[in-house]
């Protein structure tokens, strides 16, 4: 993983300031799929996701304060970005039929991955190839199948509500993008 030097965007030439490049091996064989940056930075890879902070979420990533742990070991998908969603990182699992949530859990102390799917198993089984988030009128996590069907997961966090959706046509749906518009999100 390389970050560049701060406001210096062409800049890798690692130092130990804290405005320095970064350059850190995490301890993992798996090639990265995503990163995301919220508090801390999310890394999901083909075999396992990570995160990596300042030991905490207060202290900012820098050459020497970079920590990377290791949270959970489900995989994610070849060529798939997680996203946020209700205030939660979705991504889609190596074998692109499960959808996770990768969530705080307070108990233990880390992120868990919880499956999203575990209740609709059977609707992803054209196997998953793009996902896309729509925020208004309603938070729904758009999917786009292999076999050209469009399943969509309501998904509203604060008020538990998990509901999973087809939309069939004449034809194949072949990608899905969302459109922030004035009152609402056009898909």
């Amino acid at each position: 993983l390389w970050a560049s030097q701060t406001d210096g965007y062409e800049n890798f030439q690692t130092g130990t300031y804290d405005d320095s490049s970064l350059r850190l091996s995490i301890n993992s064989d798996n090639i990265i799929e995503w990163i995301l940056g919220r508090t801390q930075l999310f890394v999901g890879t083909l075999g396992d996701e990570w995160v990596l902070s300042g030991g905490d979420s207060l202290t900012p990533v820098t050459p020497t304060t970079v920590l990377a742990r290791r949270q959970t070991g489900f995989g994610s998908r070849n060529g798939i970005d997680a996203l946020i969603a209700s205030d939660s990182i979705m991504y889609l699992q190596r074998q692109g039929r499960k959808l996770r949530e990768l969530e705080y859990s307070l108990e233990a102390d880390a992120y868990k991955s919880t499956d999203v799917t575990l209740l609709a198993e059977h609707i992803t089984e054209g196997v998953v190839v793009q996902i896309a988030e729509q925020q208004q009128p309603e938070p729904i996590v758009w999917c786009v199948r292999g076999d050209g069907e469009l399943i969509g997961l309501t998904f509203n966090k604060l008020q538990n509500v998990y509901g999973w959706h087809r939309h069939v046509t004449d034809g194949e749906f072949e990608s899905v993008a969302v459109i922030p518009t004035e009152g609402e999100d056009r898909i």
